[in-house]
């Protein structure tokens, strides 16, 4: 290639407006003849190799298949960034040589935004191999603007006037840079961009030897902006406690600050990466679980190399891990050298043809023009630090993806509608759990030929947890089907299970006690209850027979008895010695008269004789008042007990039911909350407590079933009689729906809190019961009780209105009024016919014709002939 002069300068613009008359004059180029497709303006940017006033003219040439040899002109000159002045010269007078193209190494990109220095009516200016990404104003705030549409990475065109819009915008506080080499921010200018997207006000800094300076440079600007931080050497923990010692302590000095998260800068190379991230990962699992360090902790990685495929692997389970691939930024290739190779492809394409019978001028140039666009965009290096983040894929797997990248003048640019840390808003992330449960209806339900073994409360609030939260789960039950109760030093059941950290979690009607609270931690609870005692009705028929003197209680029948013997004795008193019969004549009273007078205005039946005396009419008067309301409300009572049943329970408290003996009762055995709230009842000093456990022992010393766990068996004991089950109120309101003859007892004991219990320390407590108080206030645990609950909670014609018929047994008492005093009447009759007897074999001979008579009221003949 050789220096140009004035003269071959001449002879330039003679060629190239020859070449452009025949190009536009459209006739077929299948000739011999040599035609210029294209010229073009080369301005390069200055090196130490080549003098500061190097320009010339270099022709690349190709012998097209129809026989014609194509070329392509290119002009070079080189300038320096620094002055600014020759390079417009330059571009001035590439214009007025009329060149197709304008091609500008890309340090110069920025430096043309005085568009009225040039008019680039048919001129495209391109920026060959562009350091630059799609490109962003330094000034703006807004992160997630798209590229510039001006702009194309690598080749670009300026279209008409060859200025962008908004380049003048983008670079009015352009710097000009005394170097002539690409300027691209360094590590810490890319981090800092990211970092002022995170807002991260605390963070902790892992770097090694070789990155020490970038970790004090970051540590530097974070001073800065009032971001407290920790550095921490993974070189210098690994020599001595480990990195496994490392991470302890960050996660322990972390979370104790009143942090609910963790922000780690990783800047190590691929090996130190490997190691911290593996270590990591298996934390939780080293931990016994009782730190959440895949959750709750951000890792933003930074790589020196693209090479960032093994992170896929190392952090498979880790939640938020983001990496930054810092490129060098050597990797464009040098002008001199690539644009006449890049031109040489174009006029081979160009020239290979085969339709040469209707190609013309204007054609070659057209494909030339557009093929040297393609293959610069295509060839194009583009600086850019691309940030990825670790996804979930489908078949389960984790990759990489692009979420956005740091372009040249070390802005952060977002790709729309996503985010670094995306993973923070799925919660666990479909993490899998282990949840052990036990059948307690309605909460927990044992299915049959259903694809779920279980159904219920819990049920629906561990799908609404694993929804919310996204985390999968497998469900189990404790081999022993105990609930957790402590045997021997060690809890046995569900609460067994926890401690020993078989499970993740128990969901389950499982109650919170405070000798279960050292082992495990429970959540917000989820269901309040008490407990009761459930028994069987007794028999309304049972005590029919007493229809006649249940109106009143037994104290009231006494007083009346009394009342009738004491008022009988003063009435045949008052008559017997009264002075107001003295010279009349009155039959003697008689006790007896006097009885049956008073018995027969009780019933309202009143007397054949009144008395005559004031004393005896005023003692009968006040005794009709008193039978008028006794009689009065006898009958309202009984009319009361032939139509409405009204069952009384044999007991309504704990009191009463250890002070009875027709029945027996058990609880759920198996480490329940009632047997330890037995057990506890006895340091208290509870005496119904006390005895009520007494009774369930001396019970279970016979009968074994009073303390099953299986709740069916304490059903069948309550619907066999004579037996009461101390249980939750949940479950008996299930079974009194779907049977009429069960009753709870009136008295409430033993308050219940239910809720899910997680492993002793677990890190996942805030989480789970945050969510629970938002279930809570939803309205949702209403929603479900509705669903599990029985619907009716009365029985089957409770609440009729229908009149119902009086039937035998209702009245049977009447009849067995009637044939005690038949049997009264005939006992009586027997004594005076046996008292008649007696009188007459004491009375003498003369008398005993008095005992043969056949007069009514006399005794007749005996048949034995005795007189």
């Amino acid at each position: 290639m050789a220096a140009a002069t004035p003269e071959s300068s001449t002879l330039i613009n003679t060629l190239v407006v020859t070449g452009l008359l025949v190009l536009l004059a459209g006739t077929n180029v299948v000739t011999s003849q040599t035609y210029t497709v294209l010229t073009i303006g080369a301005i390069d940017a200055h090196n130490e190799s080549q003098p500061l006033s190097y320009r010339g003219v270099q022709t690349i040439g190709y012998n097209a298949t129809w026989g014609s040899e194509l070329e392509v002109k290119v002009m070079w000159s080189i300038a320096r960034l620094s002055e600014r002045f020759s390079l417009f010269k330059q571009v001035h007078d590439f214009i007025n040589t009329s060149v197709d193209f304008l091609v500008l190494n890309d340090v110069f990109y920025g430096s043309l935004e005085e568009k009225h220095h040039f008019m680039l009516e048919d001129t495209q200016v391109v920026h060959y191999q562009g350091q630059l990404s799609p490109f962003v104003s330094p000034q703006s705030t807004d992160v997630n603007l798209e590229p510039d549409p001006w702009r194309i990475c690598g080749a670009y065109s300026f279209l008409k006037d060859g200025i962008s819009p908004e380049s003048s915008q983008c670079n009015e506080n352009n710097d000009v840079h005394h170097d002539d080499q690409p300027i691209v921010p360094d590590v810490v200018g890319v981090m800092f961009a990211v970092l002022d997207y995170l807002h991260w006000k605390s963070l902790v800094i892992l770097y090694e030897d070789e990155t020490a300076h970038d970790a004090m440079e970051v540590s530097g600007m974070l001073s800065s902006d009032n971001v407290t931080y920790q550095e921490y050497s993974v070189q210098h923990y690994e020599s001595t406690v480990g990195l496994h010692e490392m991470l302890n302590v960050i996660y322990n000095k972390t979370m104790t600050s009143s942090n609910n998260v963790i922000n780690i800068v990783l800047l190590c190379s691929e090996v130190c990466v490997n190691k911290v991230i593996n270590k990591a990962n298996a934390f939780d699992e080293v931990n016994g679980k009782k730190t959440a360090m895949k959750l709750v902790s951000k890792w933003l990685v930074v790589l020196p190399s693209p090479n960032n495929a093994y992170v896929d692997k190392c952090g498979m389970d880790m939640d938020n891990i983001a990496v930054i691939t810092y490129p060098p930024s050597t990797t464009v290739t040098n002008m001199k050298d690539g644009l006449p190779q890049t031109l040489e492809k174009v006029l081979r394409l160009v020239g290979s043809n085969n339709d040469t019978n209707n190609i013309t001028a204007f054609d070659v140039r057209q494909n030339a023009s557009v093929m040297l666009m393609e293959l610069l965009e295509s060839q194009a290096h583009c600086w850019r630090s691309d940030i990825s983040t670790l996804l979930w894929k489908p078949g389960g797997v984790r990759r990489l993806s692009s979420v956005g990248y740091v372009n040249r003048t070390g802005h952060l640019n977002m790709f729309s509608a996503v985010e670094i840390f995306p993973n923070t808003n799925f919660g666990f992330n479909n993490r899998l759990f282990n949840v052990s449960t036990n059948v307690w209806e309605p909460f927990v339900i044992k299915t049959v030929n259903k694809t779920e073994p279980f159904e219920g409360f819990c049920m629906d609030l561990l799908k609404e947890l694993a929804s919310s939260l996204n985390f999968s789960y497998n469900l189990t039950m404790p081999e022993d089907k105990g609930w957790g109760a402590l045997v021997n030093g060690s809890f046995n059941g569900l609460i067994g299970q926890l401690e020993r950290e078989e499970v993740d979690m128990v969901v389950a009607p499982i109650s919170i006690e405070p000798d279960r609270e050292k082992v495990v931690d429970f959540i917000f609870p989820y269901y309040y209850e008490y407990t009761t005692i459930l028994i069987k009705k007794p028999d309304p028929n049972r005590t029919k027979w007493r229809t006649l003197i249940d109106p009143f209680k037994w104290q009231v029948l006494m007083c009346i008895f009394i009342s009738l013997l004491g008022v009988t004795t003063f009435y045949f008193l008052v008559e017997r010695w009264n002075p107001y019969y003295e010279g009349k004549r009155k039959e003697k009273s008689m006790f007896g008269d006097a009885f049956w007078y008073m018995y027969g205005a009780l019933l309202t039946q009143g007397g054949e004789h009144l008395p005559d005396s004031q004393a005896g009419r005023t003692v009968v008067s006040c005794w009709w008042l008193f039978s008028i309301v006794m009689a009065a409300t006898y009958s309202g009572n009984l009319i009361a007990f032939l139509t409405v049943n009204k069952d009384k329970l044999p007991f309504e408290t704990v009191s009463e039911l250890v002070q009875q003996t027709d029945y027996i009762w058990g609880t759920a055995g198996g480490g329940t909350y009632w047997e330890t709230m037995f057990e506890v009842a006895q340091k208290t000093n509870t005496s119904e407590y006390i005895q009520a456990w007494e009774g369930i022992k001396r019970f279970n010393a016979t009968d074994p079933s009073v303390l099953s766990a299986d709740p069916n068996d304490h059903y069948n004991k309550v619907k066999g009689g004579s037996y009461g089950y101390i249980a939750d109120r949940s479950m008996m309101e299930r079974w009194m729906a779907a049977s009429c003859d069960l009753q709870m007892i009136k008295e409430n004991f033993f308050p219940l809190q239910y809720a899910i219990a997680l492993p002793n320390n677990s890190a996942y407590v805030s989480i789970f019961s945050e969510e629970m108080m938002r279930i809570y206030e939803s309205g949702l645990l209403q929603i479900w009780k509705k669903r599990w609950w029985s619907k009716n909670s009365f029985c089957k014609g409770s609440l009729t209105t229908e009149a119902k018929p009086i039937i035998l047994i209702d009245v049977q008492s009447a009849f067995y009024l009637i044939g005690i005093g038949v049997v009264i009447a005939a006992i009586a009759l027997a004594c005076e016919w046996l008292s008649k007897y007696v009188k007459c074999r004491k009375s003498k001979p003369a008398h005993m014709a008095n005992c043969n008579g056949h007069h009514k009221g006399h005794l007749p003949k005996f048949v034995n002939g005795i007189k």
